[in-house]
């Protein structure tokens, strides 16, 4: 019975490390197995691949979200220009309306 007992808690053991070390399911002479060995690495590349690719995805809508923000800015920036312009050339027809209104009725 004791022998029962060291046995279960050898095999809790056993589970949190491999828990710890973030080992799956382990089978017994699958490291011996070269279709499996191929099949994990294989996994494994994609696994690697498919994060890489997330990466460059998240990284270019960022990317492209930062351009999309100056363009905004860039626009509201001639926009501001276009309106001070404006306001400019309306003030300096004004001003050219009171000299020729003075200039008149002298």
């Amino acid at each position: 019975n004791e022998t029962h007992a060291v046995a279960q808690r050898k095999q809790e053991q056993m589970e949190k490390m491999r828990k710890a070390f973030g080992l799956g399911e382990v089978v017994w002479g699958e490291a011996f197995d070269p279709e499996v060995q191929e099949r994990k690495k294989q996994e494994r590349i994609e696994a690697q691949r498919t994060a890489e690719k997330e990466a460059y995805d998240k990284r270019e809508a960022a990317r492209q979200e930062r351009e999309q923000r100056l363009q905004r800015q860039e626009q509201q920036r001639q926009d501001r220009e276009a309106a001070a312009a404006a306001a400019e050339q309306r003030r300096r027809e004004q001003q050219q309306q009171r000299r020729d209104g003075r200039s008149y009725s002298r």
